[in-house]
C-alpha cells in the first residue's frame, strides 16, 4: 500500500527573509549549529498528518477543500524565539503573528475535520510559527543573548495567504515539498 508523507501548510514568501535570513544565520552560527531550513521551504504547519494511504489523499482534500483557499488576511512575521525555551533550545523559530485570529481559528477548524478522519489532536497548544534552524549544539549564554537581540525582530508581512496540503519527501539532502 503506497501511502504519502502529508502535513497542513502555508508556505512564507521568500522575499520577506531575502534581505534578514544571511543576517540571522550569521549571528546565530558564532552561538550554535544545526540544519537551517532552505528559504524555498520556509512555512508553517497547522497540523502533520504522517503517512497517509494515497487512496484516501483526494477524499481528504475534498473534506478540507472550504480551507484549502487564499486568505486575504495579514500574517505579520515578528521576532525569534526556541522551542522549547530559549535556554534549552532545539528549533530556532520566527513568530507568525495574524489580525484576528484567523490562523488560529482556521487551524481549530482544520483539526476538527482532520478528528473525523482518525488523525489525533495535537497535545500542544497551537502557535503559528516558522521553523529557521533545527539545533543540535548551542552555547547558552552566547544563544540566549542573540535571540533576546531578536525578539522584536521585524521580519514582514504578508497581505494574503494560502493553506495547501504538502507532501514532505525526506531524502539524504534534506526534505523536498510539492504541494498537492
Amino acid at each position: 500500500m503506497e501511502t504519502k508523507r502529508l502535513f497542513i501548510g502555508t508556505f512564507i514568501n521568500n522575499s520577506l527573509f531575502e534581505s534578514k535570513y544571511k543576517s540571522i544565520r550569521n549571528d546565530f552560527e558564532h552561538n550554535c549549529s544545526g540544519k537551517w531550513v532552505g528559504m524555498n521551504n520556509l512555512h508553517f504547519t497547522y497540523q502533520f498528518l504522517g503517512d497517509v494511504e494515497a487512496g484516501s489523499i483526494a477524499e481528504i482534500i475534498n473534506s478540507l477543500k472550504d480551507f484549502l483557499i487564499n486568505y486575504d488576511s495579514k500574517l505579520i512575521i515578528k521576532g525569534l524565539s526556541a522551542l522549547p525555551k530559549p535556554d534549552f533550545p532545539k528549533v530556532l523559530y520566527a513568530k507568525v503573528q495574524n489580525e484576528g485570529d484567523l490562523v488560529i481559528n482556521i487551524q481549530k477548524q482544520i483539526e476538527n475535520v482532520l478528528i473525523s478522519w482518525g488523525f489525533q489532536p495535537e497535545n500542544r497548544a497551537f502557535t503559528p510559527h516558522i521553523t529557521l534552524l533545527r539545533i543540535k549544539k548551542f552555547e547558552r549564554n552566547k544563544f540566549i543573548e542573540t535571540i533576546n537581540k531578536y525578539k522584536d525582530f521585524e521580519i514582514g508581512v504578508m497581505d494574503r495567504f494560502k493553506i495547501d496540503i504538502i507532501e514532505s519527501e525526506l531524502t539524504k539532502y534534506g526534505s523536498i515539498y510539492r504541494k498537492l
